[in-house]
């Protein structure tokens, strides 16, 4: 016998024959969907349908679908479009729908690419990239629980550094081209599993590269090609999770690796300062750091 088609699966029907009125017609009246940390409702839902999926000529594979313990209708599906000019999403995406429905309506509709049957963390993420209004983009929800590859190692994270740099991935800005959602953070202070207190070096690259890796075409820092610190946990190489000396606190340790690192090279590598010699800093700029980050989740 064939189950009855229920208000998501009619959903993803008129997504897929671009039929707003057909897609519309699945919510109640006073329907909320809540996607990439922000919920519609009313107009903005109609917008978010009209313009934000079936605009960007949006299609739904239907890749699995169950009706849940709590009663929720749960759908994965893998979302296709034109994405990435708005949203710097350049391939098809995993997308999970779950839904409350009654009377054959979906009064609640969360979507989003994070598996909501796996392990989860909070993370602050640029959706994607907005040149001229960049805090717009800004996201504070969960993100999937990050699991390191060979020779990678995961940083439970204590405090985190803030940088213009930020602003730069906010902004879609980049040596490298970033790939939304992207975590914010490039540098940070935590804990590894075995109870290490680490600092976070930022610089990634060419593993085989030789000499100052500074000019390895390969090098960027973590929010731009691999996700920041700007989250409960964060997976680097081994390399770049440093033991912090005895005295060191995670709120000092937090802006080192961009924030003070920078300058240190800049006056006593490459000027060569030493004891007793004058500077004139005709500007500067530093990181700040967002303390006890796991309150401010929570």
């Amino acid at each position: 016998m064939v189950p009855p088609e229920t208000p998501v699966d009619r959903f993803i029907r008129g997504v897929n024959a671009a039929d707003v009125h057909a897609t519309l017609e699945t919510f109640a009246p006073e329907a909320e969907v809540f996607n990439d940390g922000k919920s519609f409702e009313g107009d903005a839902l109609r917008m978010f349908c009209e313009r934000g999926i079936i605009g960007h000529n949006g299609q739904m594979k239907l890749l699995e679908k169950t009706h849940r313990d709590d009663g929720k209708l749960f759908r994965h599906v893998m979302m296709n479009g034109d994405f990435a000019s708005d949203f710097g999403i350049h391939e098809p995406f995993d997308l999970f729908l779950v839904a409350t429905v009654n009377n054959d309506k979906i009064e609640y509709l969360e979507m989003g690419d994070v598996d909501p049957r796996k392990p989860t963390m909070h993370a602050v993420y640029a959706a994607s990239g907005k040149p001229t209004d960049p805090l717009s983009s800004i996201r504070i929800h969960k993100r999937s629980l990050p699991e390191p590859s060979m020779g990678w190692i995961r940083v439970k994270m204590q405090a985190v550094g803030l940088n213009f740099h930020d602003i730069f991935t906010l902004r879609g800005m980049g040596v490298h081209e970033i790939r939304f959602p992207m975590i914010l953070g490039n540098e940070g202070a935590g804990v590894l599993e075995d109870g290490t207190e680490v600092a976070i070096y930022p610089n990634l690259g060419d593993p085989d590269f030789k000499g100052d890796e500074t000019i390895d075409p390969k090098r960027h820092v973590l929010g731009e090609l691999t996700q920041g610190t700007l989250a409960e946990y964060v997976v680097v190489p081994k390399r770049n999770a440093v033991p912090r000396p005895q005295g060191l606190d995670a709120k000092d340790a937090a802006v080192m690796g961009i924030a003070w690192l920078t300058a240190y090279r800049m006056m006593f590598r490459k000027a060569n300062l030493r004891p007793g010699q004058t500077v004139l800093v005709q500007g500067s700029s530093g990181g700040m750091y967002v303390h006890r980050l796991l309150e401010h989740f929570l």
